[in-house]
């Protein structure tokens, strides 16, 4: 995140609380995964679905994934803080990423996949 302080633009560390020091045994698991579910990355998603799957081997969180719920975040930006007229429209910009917060994680990560490879209809 960033803020202003005596009009200099600082960029801030957010979450770092949730930050650890990892021994070299250490094994990723999804229980422990934090994030807001509307800007995290599909795998992660799906991973924390499969958590509880017998023989599962959970992911390792990277860089990769930060880039996603950067454009998670970009897309939910551009489609809820734009000025949109048309009331209709408005509300199916605002319906599709509302399900990015509301439902079952199955259905974020299909809904998310289905959305890099097919248009949004808002007409």
């Amino acid at each position: 995140m960033y803020e202003y302080r005596d009009s200099k633009l600082y960029f801030i560390l957010i979450d770092f609380d949730m930050a650890t020091v990892l021994a070299e045994d250490y094994v990723p698991s999804s229980k422990h995964r934090t994030g807001t579910l509307a800007f995290m990355a599909v795998e992660l998603i799906r991973d924390a679905i499969a958590v509880d799957n017998p023989g599962h081997l959970p992911i390792t969180h990277m860089l990769c994934h930060d880039l996603e719920s950067i454009y998670w975040l970009c897309l939910w930006c551009a489609m809820v803080l734009v000025i949109v007229h048309d009331a209709m429209q408005r509300k199916k910009l605002l319906d599709a990423v509302r399900g990015w917060e509301t439902q079952e994680l199955w259905i974020i990560a299909h809904y998310k996949r289905s959305l890099r490879s097919e248009p949004l209809d808002v007409s």
